[in-house]
């Protein structure tokens, strides 16, 4: 065996050791709160909204991102999750989903599988059975459902399909929060050429995600079909104008858009170097929620937030913010294209682009908890996963972050007093460090940095005594905080990457909290 070749097996065997799959299930339900599923199955009929995918993950060092991939009958793959640059730890669980009901793969009964794949080798597969249903196998479907003309008492709904006849009824119902579809109304049929009928609704359809079944006189009912009721407001793409950005997963993403999150986008910019600035998608007043987040990967966190409440009495939101760079306020007014803070990683950000997305939805409740509801970017109407896009919109300000005086170390000096403060001065490319030692039962460490803005940057690490590395590029120069820090001696340092042909004064506090 050559050297290379003996390489490429000694690396893909380290793949396998380094990670390992330590326990899996597939389920019909999900929390939203947590990495939890409901009862086992291993049977899943066409007509079940979604099918649920957990598993556990133990990694080693070297291996930093998986694919999962669902394959139907034939070894198709239907659906893929990329997670890249996942954090360090241990052991981490995973929640992934594929929509069943209404969309392509139900109309493929078989046996199905989904696989983990990292680095090519398939890490873990669970197979499981996709079961067709009675009246689509004896020729009685609906293939689509079309919202017509809408009134305030009237709503008009196309239905293509077979195996309908006047004597047919279409039933209506909606999902509520309670996991359960709910019954709206049933509504006789009226033909309007081969394989197309009409049914009219009485009364308005507010947006949301609806199903229809129609169900014949000898009692054969189709599988149900999806009906999106969007939002009928104009929003924008929520990046700054000029800048290119990626969808990363959309509505009804595996990754982690289902139930009150069913109809999120996420985007992330294409280089974190020249973009990442968060704009506002529509006018309105904006709630600012800056907790000071990192990267969460236990709870299922929005992170640092932003809603911006509209005068229609709907709500946007935008998830997963960097800490320390908005640049708007609570009760202020926003326009659309408005900036409104940086691109982060806060909360629960796995996925594509190494966690650095934002998580925008649109709700009719001011809490971002509230159920999502489907609507469309008006100058991105194509946006899907996987496309590149752009916002014509103009840039209004930016998300520069202006240096607005001393940095408070903490708000309860009496039992967090402040730690020690240094005062340095780098220039381009210069570094400078420090130590800073950590007590036993420590609860966090915070490391503050404030210097003149202007035309000037700074990024600052911090190195645990077990040489791990906190901070850089990417993360918020101004604020790292580390929960249950190890003990011992721990290195900050600044690097200056950004002068104004001058030295970069800065002051740096260290705050450890008991």
């Amino acid at each position: 065996m050559n050297l290379k070749l003996l390489i490429s097996c000694l690396v893909l065997a380290g793949v396998a050791f380094a990670q390992r799959v330590t326990e899996s299930s597939l389920s019909l339900t999900a929390s939203e709160d947590k990495c939890a599923v409901g009862r086992a199955v291993s049977t899943v009929d066409n007509t079940e909204r979604q099918v649920f995918f957990r598993f556990l993950l133990a990694r080693g060092a070297g291996v930093s991102g998986l694919t999962v991939e669902w394959l139907a009958p034939g070894a198709r793959v239907m659906e893929f999750l990329n997670y890249e640059q996942l954090p360090s730890a241990p052991l981490m669980c995973f929640v992934t989903q594929m929509p069943v009901a209404g969309f392509e793969q139900a109309g493929m009964p078989g046996e199905w599988s989904v696989r983990v794949v990292a680095r090519g080798t398939v890490l873990h597969e669970r197979k499981f059975t996709l079961k067709g249903d009675a009246a689509s196998a004896r020729g009685l479907f609906v293939r689509r459902v079309t919202r017509l003309e809408s009134s305030a008492t009237e709503t008009d709904l196309q239905l293509d399909g077979a195996g309908m006849n006047g004597e047919s009824m279409a039933h209506l119902a909606t999902y509520s929060a309670t996991s359960a579809w709910q019954f709206i109304a049933s509504m006789p049929l009226q033909t309007v050429d081969a394989g197309r009928f009409l049914a009219r609704y009485a009364g308005r359809l507010s947006p949301g995600e609806y199903w229809v079944v129609v169900k014949n006189s000898d009692g054969t009912q189709s599988a149900p079909a999806r009906l999106l009721v969007q939002s009928e407001q104009g929003y924008s793409l929520p990046i700054a104008g000029g800048e290119q950005w990626i969808v990363t997963q959309g509505p009804y993403g595996g990754t982690s858009h289902w139930g009150r999150s069913l109809h999120a986008w996420d985007l992330a910019p294409v280089s974190l170097r020249s973009g990442g600035c968060v704009v506002a998608m529509r006018a309105g007043i904006v709630h600012a929620f800056d907790r000071g987040e990192r990267q969460n990967s236990q709870g299922r966190s929005f992170g640092n937030l932003i809603t911006i409440q509209h005068e229609d009495g709907e709500f946007s939101h935008y998830a997963h913010l960097r800490s320390g760079t908005f640049v708007v306020r609570t009760g202020q007014r926003v326009e659309a294209g408005q900036a409104l803070a940086t691109v982060g990683n806060s909360g629960h950000t796995l996925g594509q682009g190494g966690g650095y997305h934002v998580h925008a939805h649109v709700t009719r409740g001011f809490a971002a908890s509230n159920q999502s509801i489907p609507f469309t970017y008006s100058n991105a109407p194509e946006a899907a996963r996987g496309k590149l896009v752009m916002n014509p919109l103009p840039l209004i300000g930016n998300c520069s972050v202006q240096y607005d005086g001393p940095v408070e170390v903490s708000s309860n000096k009496k039992t967090e007093p402040a730690g020690p403060k240094w005062n340095g001065r780098v220039g381009l490319s210069e570094w400078w460090t420090e130590t800073i030692v950590v007590p036993k039962g420590a609860r966090a460490l915070d490391v503050l940095t404030a210097w003149n803005k202007d035309m000037n940057k700074v990024d600052v690490y911090l190195t645990s005594p077990s040489g791990f590395q906190y901070g850089g590029p990417y993360e918020n120069a101004e604020r790292l905080r580390v929960s249950q820090p190890e003990s011992g001696s721990w290195r900050i340092s600044v690097q200056g990457v950004k002068a104004n042909g001058e030295a970069i004064d800065f002051e740096v506090r260290g705050n450890i909290a008991r």
